[in-house]
C-alpha cells in the first residue's frame, strides 16, 4: 500500500513535520467503507484535554483508495464502550500476518502490505488498498 505518511511507536502519524498522535491527542469517530467505490475512510477528532499540544487540526482522516478487502474484529465484550474511541496500535502488515488481527509490526516496507487498526475496546479492523492518505481539517 501507498502511503503519504510514516507511522511511529504505532500510534501515531508522521508527515513531513507533522505529527499526530491518534492514541493520545485524537478520539476515533467512525469510518465509512463504499465497497462499490473501493473506498474507505476513517476519521478522528481532536480531543479536549490539557495534553493536547495546540496547532493540531481539529479533523484528521485516513482516505483509503483502491480498496480490495476489508475485515473486522468484534471488541471485548468486558471492555467498556469509552474506549471504542481510543486506537491502541497502527500498523503496516505483510501479507503473512493477513489473518492475525493482534499483530503489530512498526515501520512500512512495501506496497504489499495492508494496514490495521487496534482499538483500546479491542476490535480492529483491516485494510488492503492500493493507497492511503492523510486529511487535515481546521
Amino acid at each position: 500500500m501507498r502511503s503519504t505518511f510514516e507511522l511511529d511507536q504505532t500510534i501515531s502519524l508522521v508527515a513531513g513535520t507533522s505529527y499526530f498522535d491518534l492514541h493520545n491527542n485524537f478520539a476515533f469517530s467512525g469510518y465509512e467503507y463504499r465497497p462499490t467505490e473501493r473506498k474507505a475512510r476513517f476519521d478522528w477528532v481532536r480531543r479536549d484535554g490539557s495534553w493536547v499540544p495546540e496547532g493540531l487540526p481539529a479533523r484528521l482522516a485516513l482516505i483509503f483508495d483502491g480498496v480490495s478487502n476489508f475485515a473486522a474484529k468484534k471488541r471485548a465484550d468486558d471492555m467498556p464502550f469509552t474506549e471504542d474511541d481510543c486506537v491502541a496500535s497502527i500498523s503496516f502488515l505483510p501479507k503473512e500476518l493477513a489473518e492475525e488481527f493482534d499483530a503489530i509490526c512498526p515501520g512500512h516496507r512495501s506496497e504489499d502490505e495492508h494496514m490495521a487498526i487496534s482499538f483500546q475496546s479491542g476490535s480492529s479492523v483491516k485494510i488492503w488498498a492500493n493507497s492511503v492518505r492523510h486529511e487535515e481539517k481546521a
